[in-house]
């Protein structure tokens, strides 16, 4: 099975069945886990990601948890 090639290191810690369901489920309640190779700094004091279970566009402050919010919301350097 090939499951493990495609997936990068840090993702490789899901991979069960439970587990995918907590985390679709913790996706549902508004906690998102990013996917630590997408993450970037954004101009202002933010960081912006995507979702590794959903896909979602996500963003943290320096403490917070990460959240869901429209890709526009998203000021990336770069994006002018």
């Amino acid at each position: 099975m090939s499951l493990g090639k495609d997936l990068t290191r840090g993702d490789k810690r899901d991979t069960g069945i439970f587990a995918r369901l907590r985390a679709r489920l913790s996706c549902l309640m508004g906690k998102h886990e990013p996917n630590r190779n997408k993450v970037r700094r954004t101009t202002g004091v933010y960081f912006a990601g995507v979702c590794r279970v959903c896909g979602t566009t996500i963003r943290k402050r320096h403490g917070h948890p990460w959240r869901a919010v429209s890709p526009d919301e998203v000021d990336l350097p770069g994006n002018d």
